[in-house]
């Protein structure tokens, strides 16, 4: 059986908010209220999206496991 956060990739602010069509400022809200999970390194926010949501479009993403 696959592990939940094998289907995840870590994708940078822009291309969340590419993935999720949504602004900078859905995106804040979004973090603050605990809806997406996210690692902050230096000034940059990195958030875990699924795979098959960002299927088609060239993300950045960061892997630190």
């Amino acid at each position: 059986m696959a592990n939940k956060s094998e289907h995840k990739i870590w994708c940078s602010s822009k291309d969340t908010k590419k993935v999720l069509k949504i602004s900078d400022c859905e995106l804040m809200h979004m973090r603050l209220a605990g809806n997406l999970e996210f690692k902050k390194s230096g000034n940059a926010y990195y958030y875990l999206i699924d795979n098959n949501a960002a299927k088609g479009i060239q993300v950045t993403y960061k892997d630190d496991r």
